[in-house]
């Protein structure tokens, strides 16, 4: 029997939550199956890829993925919640990426989605303004005297920013994107970011994942079909 590809989205864990408990047995639940896993990005409600910025959570997510990558693949894409994870962080992974990952010999496209919206210009600016190496080192030099104050700082100055965009669902972007991909081959694509479940061409946008829906991707690489399907659906309590 062919492995499945789970998918999450969005999960914005923070440490020291009920959602981050929830969070942890849901790994769990996973290691205890065969299938590969795609984190589709803003999984922890801010993460900088050094130990000056991780708390607890992140030390035991690191873990996890060290032990798990050995048992199966693991891809993440990187979200507009996570920087400078490589390349520090890429050794958790059997491949991370900001861009999108071809999986599935080519047939399927997972990607955060954080870059389909061409009329958040806002976020265009600030994407460039720190995720770029002048940015990154300055944080790593300054991460041992001041990371928590900072990452606290990043994290608030995120929230309530930018509202407008960040609601608006660019359907047209993607169909447009649909096509594109079509064309080159791509039978299915994957996104998260959005916060909510759509089926937008060969767009599937996975929700974000919360304790209380709990919707995960399903990608069956058997015949290429994809469903999207609650935790407890996947993981019934014995």
């Amino acid at each position: 029997m062919m492995k499945n590809i789970l998918m999450i989205a969005d999960s914005h864990i923070m440490d020291g939550t009920p959602q981050s408990e929830e969070f942890l047995r849901l790994l769990s639940r996973i290691a205890g199956t065969e299938d590969d896993l795609v984190f589709l990005g803003d999984i922890f409600e801010l993460w900088l890829g050094s130990s000056c910025y991780e708390d607890r959570i992140h030390r035991q997510f690191r873990e996890w993925c060290l032990h798990e990558k050995k048992r199966r693949k693991l891809y993440f894409l990187v979200g507009n919640h996570e920087f400078y994870l490589t390349p520090g962080r890429t050794a958790l992974f059997s491949r991370i990426s900001r861009s999108g990952i071809l999986l599935d010999q080519g047939r399927l496209w997972v990607v955060h989605g954080d870059t389909i919206n061409s009329h958040d210009h806002w976020y265009t600016v600030f994407r460039m303004a720190t995720r770029n190496f002048l940015t990154q080192t300055i944080a790593f030099l300054f991460g041992p005297l001041c990371g928590r104050y900072v990452a606290n700082r990043i994290r608030m100055g995120m929230k309530g920013q930018n509202l407008v965009q960040k609601k608006y669902y660019p359907e047209s972007e993607i169909l447009r994107l649909s096509e594109a991909l079509a064309s080159k081959g791509v039978k299915l694509a994957v996104c998260g970011h959005f916060h909510r479940k759509e089926s937008t061409g060969i767009f599937r946008v996975l929700p974000n994942w919360t304790p209380e829906e709990g919707i995960l991707g399903v990608y069956h690489c058997e015949d290429g079909t994809f469903e999207f399907r609650k935790t407890k659906e996947l993981f019934p309590d014995e």
